[in-house]
């Protein structure tokens, strides 16, 4: 009914920040480990209108995308 999704233009710009400290200096060795601060989430109408649930909510939020 729903996933998690990367959205890869995100975690282009999160890559490049990360590739910009080591370019100044920054030890690759003392950056923590990220996970992807902005996923997407994928929903399947067809599916969620089987269950009756409403996603009126959900279709104004950024990082939702309803789909058929």
């Amino acid at each position: 009914m729903a996933t998690l999704s990367l959205d890869f233009y995100e975690l282009g710009k999160e890559s490049a920040s990360l590739a910009l400290s080591v370019l100044n200096g920054k030890d690759p060795a003392t950056i923590p480990i990220e996970v992807n601060k902005n996923p997407l989430i994928d929903i399947n109408a067809k599916v969620a209108n089987s269950y009756g649930l409403d996603l009126t909510k959900f279709k104004s939020q950024k990082n939702v995308n309803i789909v058929n």
